[in-house]
């Protein structure tokens, strides 16, 4: 006997198997918070001003004179800010227009990390990534002013550094340079692109000693790689004499004035995606910025 199925029932059964696999888990559409995070894998080192916000201390100023690593609870001593207000110490309230941030005088103001600290966080490593949120309001003239990151690799030589040049057509342009050891010469490479006073930038920096290549990326976008031949496939840290430090002391000329919000350093290389993730994760606290 040929049985009959009628074809309601059949729209019906298929109705409920659609609506209980709308309701299961799954790689399907539905909730789920998507917000970008920052890489954390091989992250050694993080300084984010955003840790210091109104209800630790008054938005602008120097209530406190320490910024601590978020990873290893490393005390980075803020030095030389001693008239602090507006355009020198702790500044921001979180808006877009106004991010909590760090400004530096271009005067005397550094951040102390310690002697041998990054170095020896980052020895015997391939490849160095470093990840700021930055921006500067003045530039000093010369080739190597206006310093971002020291990290000394032997005595005083340094070993990672990344500075914005202030010399003619290179004005507004990121130098990126260091050593894989300290019989290394000063090897370097200046950045293709030119940013204005006031802008804010997410700037990474690429330091790959296994392939001998220097690289920098603005807003999640690479530059093409320099070759610049290190003669250690990887960081070889040897005896620091010098403070590593959030803008270089070895010259007046040498510090920056500008604001630092966001400071990241990895142990390895970060992928383009890693870098473009990172940049995606904090645009926010920003005014008008996208990322590559």
């Amino acid at each position: 006997m040929k049985r009959y199925t009628s074809p309601i029932l059949m729209c019906a059964f298929a109705l409920l198997l659609a609506r209980c696999g709308s309701n299961g888990g799954g790689s399907g559409g539905g909730g789920g918070d998507t917000t970008p995070t920052t890489v954390t894998s091989g992250l050694v080192y993080q300084l984010d001003a955003a840790t210091y916000d109104g209800s630790a201390f008054p938005a602008t100023g120097c209530a406190t004179l320490t910024w601590t690593d978020l990873i290893s609870a490393l005390t980075g001593t803020l030095t030389g800010f001693a008239g602090c207000g507006s355009t020198s110490g702790w500044n921001g309230t979180g808006a877009t227009a106004d991010p909590y941030r760090l400004v530096l005088d271009g005067t005397n103001d550094r951040v102390d990390l310690g002697t041998g600290t990054l170095g020896t966080k980052l020895a015997g490593a391939s490849a160095v990534t470093i990840d700021f949120w930055v921006r500067y309001s003045t530039l000093e003239s010369g080739k190597y002013d206006n310093n971002l990151i020291y990290v000394s690799v032997d005595g005083a030589k340094a070993g990672l550094w990344i500075n914005f040049r202030g010399d003619g057509a290179n004005a507004g342009k990121l130098l990126i340079a260091g050593r894989s050891q300290t019989t290394d010469s000063f090897l370097e490479k200046t950045g293709a692109s030119s940013f204005a006073s006031g802008t804010w930038i997410h700037l990474t920096g690429i330091f790959n000693f296994g392939s001998g290549e220097l690289n920098l990326a603005y807003d999640g976008s690479l530059e093409t790689a320099s070759s610049v031949g290190f003669t250690a496939a990887t960081y070889t840290q040897g005896t620091a004499t010098a403070s590593d430090s959030l803008t270089y002391y070895n010259a007046a000329t040498d510090y920056l004035n500008g604001d630092i919000a966001y400071v990241g350093v990895y142990n390895r290389e970060l992928s383009p995606a890693e870098i473009s993730q990172n940049c995606t994760a904090l645009k926010d606290r920003f005014p008008s910025h996208t990322c590559n």
